[in-house]
């Protein structure tokens, strides 16, 4: 036994020595990428690199030469890269945080477009664990000016959400934004205003708050007249309004009012609007507009611009020397209200598990827009670890150590939602896209009026004659589609659809070319045509039969490899079985039919069945440890499977389910995931997880999981339903296995393993001893741990010494041929010679690269043999230079020296 240990904790060393010793590397492919070669102006920059990656930094920054910077994580969790797989080191892709310089309170100077992380290092003895965090609370000062740049923001988590941002106005305004309206002399008309809004677009950057308004005159009727003004965001649902009254002053009267609580936090473009407020005040006011390259409408916006009107938004500017306590009050008047304890609290839980025992630090990061200095005092957090209520009130500064990055291979990394974006302006560019310091790929690419919406498919391409079809269209990720127009190509008048869907009957057999365009929320437009086969049913449902019968056969074929369990899987989320009967059928009825209505009765049920052309299995792992998230626990079901209470103790009973799977459970996963790959629709996936769980625990436990898509269990396992879920029993060892179509994959299956409520202990006090009264398995291996690691520490340094010693002797036989070597570099090098220069000289006086290279390295103060562990040759040279300084003070007082006349060398 014990010598398996040891075996283990020597192979645990070298592995560890070893991977220190990888670098971070990337590779890209023989075909390096493929990009988009036309864009519309400030359009998406869409294709793919063909990467490999190993142990890649997941903050590295994917940078474009035409602006805009992205993460190699972040752009890998994007939509459109879903299918790009790739393994994290640590599993859950967080970056580690190191925490150092503690004090009371920290000042830093912060320029525009920096920023900062400090943050908290929470502690707990032994297996104690932080259930609670009771209060997170700081004070902030900065001496930021008076501004119209947005200058402050606080990142809790480091995260990427900005949960404090700066909202206070001075009070005072920019000047007037009429967006597109000009108001030339001449150009314009003037409509009356009634209670269909009049809207201008207009761009803004982030502001405190905004005063919006119109000018307007009085037409006939009362001159006092309340009008509604709203603000929209173009591409959301954020919205407010306000009322300002018109009292008939004058011609071009300006009205005014600033939205209560609204705050722009994000760049972008607003719609801005008037109407009357009652409808007995209709048409008394009117409004200038006009129609030169506009960019405003009226009622809803549906896509285009048609009008612009004299309607304006005003930006308030940032209110100076900005100061608060940063709590969960402040975070609600700033817009975000979360509790800020619990928040914290789920992050101690997710990347700590709750085990504060080596330090939990809590990261906060702060973004300054513009020059500023900012002051952080009277931190206090509280928290219970254990049974024992501690506080932490340091302030530390905090370094990021990313997570690392491998890929199985070369994969398409797609660039489509990175956020990359072509110029403003018509011309041709150079694209570069570097990862790091390398650049991945150059290419010309063209911004001219060429649309960049991507159709990918159209189903069907073959109906019959007369038959009402129904065609769909799939259009690319991450385009905001908000028209269809659809030009079937006989002749029949165009349709237009805010739906991927359209219906359309071709009376007279032929092939016929269909025509779509769609336009996004940009105004941004795309065509693809597509050949459609018109003929009568008749002609056509034989055909299709064969083809569909000739795809489920290959289908079969393909899957024939497959595991039992897994085959059943896929046929029940292909719903193989029911195609196979619904063609049988068919194909019986077609043998029958005689008139075209039985066949075209035969060609809509075979129009709507899809078969994929190719199933495979595209991930596979083994041996993979399950632990539950906390968010992945249902209380509620577990109360109605085991019964229980645990009213007010939610997150307690949380912990414990937690630190029971710890003690009492050992559950093993293996993951697949097999994907059907489409010709002309979506590609979708099935995952299937196989569990071997061992209840190591004195009490029945219960495996729930949520009731997922297409969820399919292997065996009866006597599973019960309840409300979204579903429960099985655990009495000892059990294998689970199951699949489902639903977007999960290991590390997101919403299941959990938990005893019922009333086996749950909510506090237990810890021992390093078992009740038998023996050390614990885990303290008897970590002592032999660090004895063993003192032991190959030891080891090492004295091979570092021996081979230092061997290798100098090797190379040089006498060592002042190295004295006389390092001093003659030293000399050409304070003569301005070249590195290069001197070895060539060196080489022609019979010097090898061998020796020049250790003898530079000398002379460089680089180390020449194995990698130090412990620095022993700086130790032993200072150590040599205080002997020497000693010597020199004796000599002064006369005292004896006893290594006076020695012959060493220095």
């Amino acid at each position: 036994m014990v010598g398996n240990i040891l075996r283990g904790v020597v192979f645990l060393i070298l592995t560890i020595f070893f991977i220190s010793l990888i670098s971070a590397d990337f590779t890209v492919g023989d075909i390096s990428h493929s990009i988009t070669g036309n864009y519309a102006p400030e359009s998406n920059i869409t294709g793919w690199i063909n990467i490999s990656l190993s142990s890649e930094p997941s903050n590295s920054v994917i940078e474009s030469s035409l602006g805009g910077t992205i993460t190699l994580i972040d752009l890998i969790k994007k939509i459109s890269n879903s299918g790009f797989m790739y393994t994290c080191s640590p599993l859950s892709c967080a970056s580690n945080y190191i925490a150092s310089n503690r004090e009371n309170s920290k000042t830093f100077s912060l320029s525009e477009g920096s920023s900062v992380m400090f943050g908290f290092n929470l502690s707990s003895t032994g297996r104690n664990l932080v259930s609670e965090i009771s209060s997170f609370t700081l004070n902030l000062a900065s001496n930021n000016p008076e501004t119209n740049k947005f200058p402050l923001a606080v990142d809790i988590l480091n995260d990427g959400q900005k949960e404090w941002q700066a909202y206070k106005s001075s009070g005072n305004f920019w000047d007037e934004n009429f967006g597109c309206y000009i108001g030339v002399a001449g150009s314009t008309t003037t409509a009356k205003i009634a209670q269909t809004l009049y809207c201008e677009k207009i761009g803004m950057t982030q502001t405190p708050e905004v005063e919006i308004g119109a000018y307007i005159s009085h037409v006939e009727g009362t001159k006092s007249v309340p009008f509604t003004l709203s603000i929209k965001r173009a591409d959301s649902g954020e919205y407010a309004s306000c009322g300002a009254t018109a009292i008939g002053s004058g011609p071009n009267e300006r009205i005014a009012c600033i939205p209560q609580n609204f705050h722009i936090n994000q760049d972008g473009d607003y719609f801005v609007c008037i109407k009357a407020t009652n409808a007995p005040d209709i048409n008394k006011y009117e409004i200038f507009y006009e129609q030169d390259s506009p960019c405003g409408f009226t009622g809803t916006y549906s896509g285009t611009y048609d009008y612009d009107f004299e309607i304006f938004a005003r930006q308030a500017k940032y209110a100076p020397a900005i100061t608060f306590t940063l709590n969960n009050a402040e975070l609600a008047k700033a817009g975000n209200p979360i509790n800020i304890e619990s928040y914290v609290k789920n992050y101690v839980s997710s990347m700590y598990n709750n085990n504060c025992s080596k330090g939990c630090v809590i990261p906060v990061k702060i973004y300054s827009g513009v020059e500023q200095q900012i002051s952080i005092s009277n931190a206090l957090i509280e928290y219970i670890a254990g049974i024992s209520k501690d506080t932490e009130g340091n302030i530390y500064d905090i370094a990021e150590a990313p997570s690392q990055i491998s890929s199985s291979g070369f994969r398409r990394l797609y660039l489509d939602d990175s956020g990359f974006k072509a110029p403003a302006e018509y011309d041709e560019y150079i694209l570069s896209v570097t990862l790091g310091s390398d650049e991945l790929f150059s290419e010309e690419i063209n911004v001219s009026t060429e649309a960049v919406p991507d159709i990918k498919f159209l189903n069907p391409t073959i109906t019959g004659v007369k038959y009402p079809t129904k065609f769909t269209v799939e259009v690319g990720p991450g385009k905001n589609i908000t028209k269809y127009i659809w030009n079937f190509g006989d002749g029949s008048v165009a349709q237009t659809t805010t739906i991927k869907e359209a219906t359309h009957t071709y009376t007279t057999a032929g092939n016929y070319t269909l025509s779509i365009t769609i336009s996004d929320n940009r105004g941004m437009n795309s065509s693809k045509e597509f050949s459609i086969t018109v003929a009568p049913a008749s002609q056509i449902v034989p055909t299709l039969l064969n083809s569909l019968e000739t795809d489920l056969a290959n289908i079969k074929t393909q899957i024939e490899d497959f595991s039992d369990f897994e085959k059943k899987s896929i046929n029940e989320a292909l719903k193989l079985d029911i195609v196979e009967t619904n063609l049988t059928q068919m194909s019986d009825a077609a043998s029958k039919a005689v008139s075209e209505a039985e066949y075209e009765a035969i060609l809509g049920v075979l129009l709507i069945i899809k078969i994929p052309q190719v199933v495979a299995k595209t991930i596979y792992s083994e041996g993979i440890a399950f632990y539950p998230e906390t968010d992945n626990i249902h209380l509620e079901i577990l109360k109605q499977a085991g019964g229980g209470d645990y009213t007010g103790k939610e997150n307690k009973y949380k912990e414990a389910i937690l630190e029971w799977n710890v003690a009492n459970t050992n559950a093993i996963l293996t993951y697949s995931e097999i994907s059907m790959i489409y010709e002309n629709s979506e590609d979708s996936s099935l995952k299937v997880f196989d569990f071997n769980v061992a209840n190591e625990g004195p009490d029945t436990a219960y495996f729930i999981i949520k009731d997922m898509k297409n969820l399919l269990f292997k065996g009866d396992y006597s599973e019960k339903k309840e409300d979204g879920y579903v429960y099985i029993e655990l009495r000892e060892s059990r294998n689970i296995a199951f699949s489902t179509t639903e977007s999960v994959d290991f590390i997101t299956l919403p299941a959990f393993i938990s005893p019922s409520i009333s086996k749950l202990t909510l506090t237990t006090e810890w021992s390093p001893f078992e009740e038998t009264g023996q050390l614990k398995k885990w303290i008897v291996f970590s002592i032999i741990v660090i004895l063993v690691l003192f032991a190959a520490a030891v080891a090492w340094i004295i091979l570092q010494l021996w081979y230092k010693r061997r290798y100098e002797n090797y190379l040089f036989k006498n060592r002042n041929n190295l004295y006389n070597l390092v001093n003659f570099i030293e000399i050409e090098k304070k003569k301005g010679t070249e590195e290069n220069e001197i070895k060539e000289k060196l080489k022609k006086a019979g010097w090898n690269s061998e020796q020049l290279r250790y003898a530079f390295r000398k002379y460089e103060g680089k180390t020449t043999g194995l990698p130090e562990i412990i620095p022993l040759g700086k130790i032993i040279d200072e150590i040599r230079q205080i002997q020497e300084e000693l010597a020199k003070k004796k000599e002064k007082n006369n005292l004896p020296n006893k290594n006076q006349g020695s012959n060493i060398s220095h």
